[in-house]
């Protein structure tokens, strides 16, 4: 699969699942090269777009992953590494949710995706850096598989 597929997928597939909430928005770069994020969700108490209604966002780090075996996406949770200089990043700017977006390109050609979180807040970063070694450059964190269900996606923390 292109670099292009993976950078791509992983951004749209989340989009449409979220967008399916009357609460979320997400607001994601594409071809993005910046620092760490790849945009953010913002979270509405009501309907999404009305200011009044605006409760705050989430900043998000999206990573695509190519599978090859497409039993992987029903997996209900995944391990990833993530890269430590990002996670003193995100310790530092109050955190971030990261996604892990499982490809696979099935038999008839058309792409499938899987999405997996962690909610990545400075208190579970610090616990997850104390276990690391001199040198390190990534660390091995546990993702969940990400709900289809609105209230569930909106529960997320």
């Amino acid at each position: 699969m292109d670099r292009i597929t993976i950078e791509s997928a992983p951004l749209h597939n989340l989009s449409v699942q979220l967008l399916n909430s009357s609460h979320l928005y997400p607001k994601f770069k594409e071809d993005d090269k910046g620092l760490s994020w790849d945009g953010h969700i913002e979270v509405y108490s009501r309907e999404k777009g009305k200011k009044s209604d605006f409760v705050g966002k989430c900043e998000v780090q999206i990573k695509g992953h190519e599978v090859f075996d497409i039993s992987e996406k029903r997996k209900k949770k995944i391990q990833f590494g993530v890269n430590l200089e990002d996670l003193r990043i995100y310790q530092n700017n109050g955190g971030v949710l990261y996604f892990v977006v499982y490809i696979a390109r099935l038999q008839n050609g058309q792409i499938s995706c899987a999405a997996f979180y962690n909610s990545l807040l400075p208190f579970k970063i610090s616990k997850i850096l104390k276990h690391t070694k001199y040198k390190q450059k990534n660390k091995t964190v546990e993702f969940y598989k990400f709900p289809k269900e609105c209230k569930e996606m909106e529960r997320v923390r």
